[in-house]
């Protein structure tokens, strides 16, 4: 099997995947990026890559970085620490909704150990 075959297929498993993480439906999807449903099934089905105008629409309707889109990540280094390889890896697993919730706790809590405020856990 060729590598742009793997690509499109794993592209279009995760453009299902967080579809079906937003309840949306292949129907309501394809409105929202200006195609019929039959292109949402080929593209998820790996069949038919999406032009350049709608993999932006697609990153848009699904709340997706191009980088989580085509399964790029996104850390050209590995971490030095095992617990942040760690939790990466755990987060990635989590719907995006709840890594934001992560992101956002972790922003509070950097921004209290930087103030000397004390945390205790």
């Amino acid at each position: 099997m060729k590598v742009r075959e793997n690509t499109q297929r794993d592209m279009g498993y995760r453009i299902a995947q967080r579809r079906t993480e937003m309840g949306l439906s292949q129907e309501k999807l394809a409105e929202s990026i200006g195609v019929n449903r039959n292109t949402v099934m080929r593209i998820e089905n790996g069949e038919h890559a999406p032009r350049a105008d709608r993999i932006v629409a697609l990153c848009d309707a699904l709340r997706m970085t191009p980088n989580e889109l085509f399964g790029m990540n996104i850390l050209t280094k590995a971490p030095e620490d095992p617990r942040l390889s760690q939790l990466q890896i755990a987060l990635e697993h989590l719907p995006k909704e709840k890594q934001d919730t992560f992101f956002q706790m972790a922003g509070v809590i950097i921004q209290g150990l930087l103030a000397g405020t004390s945390t205790t856990f």
